[in-house]
């Protein structure tokens, strides 16, 4: 029985455990940006949750250190946070 890849794996064999799990929650933020940017569309919600997406969708799989990709991890945490607060005021 041959194990499964993801799409991470396929693109980008023989990366570390922990550059995988960064690259992983990164494709977890263009997931959720997407869907989150269809419930409130024509918001500044919706203009966070797209910058969200541009952001990762380049960065998926482009060449990077653990500590840019944490970066970037971060950085969409901060911006779901932001959008998230937007939602509540509406």
């Amino acid at each position: 029985m041959s194990e499964f890849r993801d799409d991470i794996f396929i693109f980008m064999p023989g990366i570390s455990a922990e550059e995988y799990q960064l690259r992983a929650k990164l494709r977890t933020a263009r997931n959720v940006s997407t869907k989150a940017m269809l419930e409130v569309p024509g918001t500044q919600a919706h203009i966070l949750y797209s910058l969200v997406n541009e952001l990762v969708t380049d960065w998926i799989y482009a060449p990077a250190t653990d500590e840019q990709l944490q970066k970037l991890v971060d950085q969409c945490r901060r911006l779901f946070i932001c959008g998230q607060h937007f939602e509540n005021e509406l």
